[in-house]
Formats: C-alpha cells, structure tokens, sequence
C-alpha cells in the first residue's frame, strides 16, 4: 500500500503540473480574473468565474491591490487588461 501511495503521489504533482503548463486544453468556459504582478508576472492566485458580470467585480476588487488586472474569457480565449493608475505603493 505504501508503494501505491507513494506511486499516487507522484503521479498527481506530474498531473497538476502538466495541467497548469496546458491550461487552455482544459479550460473552455467561463471567465479568469487574475492580478500581475509589479515585477509582469502573474499572481499565483485568481478568479474563475461563470459570467463577465462576476469578473468585473472581482476585477475592482482586484485594482484595488494591485495596478494591473487581466480578465480572461476562456471561450475566445481573449484578454482584456484593465490598469489602476491611482494605486501608488508608500
């Protein structure tokens, strides 16, 4: 039993792995909302939401932290990225 549990282990961080390098073979509905970062990379964290309406509040939410936020439709695979000038860190 140890050998399959160490077996099943294994086998679900290669899966995760695999899964998050191919996201958008597996993603096909719905909306993203995710911050970036003051580096240009991407918060380890977001939103999948199932309607624009639901994004666009996590999207304010989101300006509120942080400058940049992508919102994602996951049907056209298109972005749209929305920018928080005002935002200044102390």
């Amino acid at each position: 039993m140890r050998t399959m549990a160490q077996l099943l282990a294994d086998f679900i961080v290669e899966e995760r792995a695999y899964v998050n390098a191919h996201l958008d073979d597996f993603t096909w509905t719905g909306v993203d909302v995710y911050a970036i970062k003051e580096d240009g990379t991407r918060t380890g964290w977001g939103y999948s939401c199932r309607n624009g309406e639901i994004a666009l509040k996590h999207k304010d939410e989101l300006l509120e932290k942080y400058d940049r936020v992508i919102v994602r439709d996951n049907a056209t695979r298109k972005e749209k990225c929305y920018q928080n000038s005002r935002h200044r860190k102390p």
